[in-house]
């Protein structure tokens, strides 16, 4: 009995594990449509509130106070680009790459440059939601 007893509690954690994504051929495994469009919505949110930042910058109403390496975008680009789990879980971070390679763009060109590329990268976005 006892053995049997370990056996389950030895094979229940890595059943829980399994399931997520579902049938279909652009989904990557153990992955749901809730996570990924939590996700989306919390880039947009975060790149939207940046977005205004810098635009107020170039329009002359003060600078942007952004840390471009601790905010939330860079916290989250560095969970997808490490796999590490988040707070959106079963979200699909393959179709967030590219909005992360555009991230990393943005720290290297002007701000008058960083609000174009961010919108190219909200516009891209709504895709995945």
């Amino acid at each position: 009995m006892k053995r049997l007893l370990l056996a389950a509690l030895f094979v229940l954690p890595f059943a829980a594990c399994g399931g997520g994504g579902g049938s279909s051929s652009d989904v990557t495994p153990n992955t749901n449509a809730a996570g990924t469009a939590a996700m989306a919505a919390a880039f947009t949110k975060e790149l939207t509130t940046i977005k205004q930042c810098l635009q107020d910058e170039v329009d002359g109403k003060g600078d942007c106070q952004t840390s471009f390496f601790s905010d939330p975008v860079t916290l989250m680009c560095s969970d997808v680009h490490l796999g590490r789990a988040s707070q959106f879980a079963g979200a699909d971070y393959t179709k967030f790459d590219p909005t992360c390679t555009a991230w990393a763009s943005v720290l290297s060109v002007s701000t008058a440059e960083k609000v174009t590329k961010i919108d190219q990268m909200l516009t891209d976005l709504q895709a995945v939601k």
